[in-house]
């Protein structure tokens, strides 16, 4: 279970392809799972994370599958449950009860150009 953290983006898990070194000033930006490129959850929780800005569950940036399990009643102000630019794919997972201030985009926002 991932519950109750807090982040800019990606508040209970941040998912990016970049590597990123650790320093004073990433601890306070990032959520305490941080993984470099994939990321896979099976019946796992994501549940009560919060982010300023992007996925208040989930920020991804590389690559998230899901096989069971749920992400919910996590906040941001965009993509609520998973904020999408990179890859993502859903065996049976659930993204609801999710919030958002931007209207519409409570659970899932994908930004895929």
């Amino acid at each position: 279970m991932i519950i109750n953290n807090k982040a800019e983006n990606g508040g209970g898990v941040y998912i990016d392809i970049y590597y990123r070194s650790y320093s004073p000033i990433y601890d306070s930006i990032y959520p305490p799972i941080l993984h470099y490129g994939v990321f896979t959850i099976i019946k796992g929780i994501i549940s009560s994370n919060e982010a300023t800005y992007n996925g208040g569950g989930i920020y991804n940036n590389g690559s998230f599958s899901m096989h069971g399990g749920e992400v919910s009643e996590n906040k941001a102000v965009s993509g609520g449950g998973l904020y999408n630019t990179r890859i993502y794919s859903n065996d049976g997972g659930a993204i609801e009860n999710n919030y958002a201030a931007y209207v519409g985009e409570n659970d899932i926002v994908s930004n895929i150009s």
